[in-house]
């Protein structure tokens, strides 16, 4: 399945039969990378990469390991219920934007990313332009 590099709200909109992930803040506030894209569709949620997009106290932490796999299970439970045969495509650089997860919770980082691994279509190409 090839798929542009940057997914648009049109392009998600216009492919129901995929189901889109992208990562989202706790607090449901961030405007950021892909959320802004996403946010309300249909065929899409999220996973989470950081507590609030803010510079001061937002970001995950290692030390909060199982509080955040916690949070992204119940967000895995829900894409499985929402995504029914749908394909399932993670958004490329999940927790490696504005969350800067991947540096923060490098532990929690792996363990969101080993989840999605098992969800997610196969077949994925991005197609860069």
């Amino acid at each position: 399945m090839i798929l542009p590099y940057r997914i648009s709200e049109l392009f998600a909109r216009s492919r129901p039969d995929l189901f889109f992930v992208y990562g989202y803040d706790v607090a449901h506030k961030g405007a950021f990378g892909q959320a802004v894209s996403m946010v309300g569709l249909d065929n899409s949620s999220p996973v989470y990469t950081c507590w609030k997009m803010c510079k001061s106290s937002g970001y995950f932490s290692d030390s909060q390991y199982d509080e955040i796999c916690m949070i992204n299970k119940m967000a895995i439970d829900k894409i499985l219920m929402l995504a029914k045969k749908r394909f399932i495509i993670p958004l490329r650089k999940i927790g490696c934007g504005y969350s800067r997860m991947n540096e923060f919770a490098p532990k929690a980082f792996n363990a969101l990313n080993r989840e999605l691994d098992i969800i997610k279509c196969p077949i994925i190409e991005w197609k860069y332009e």
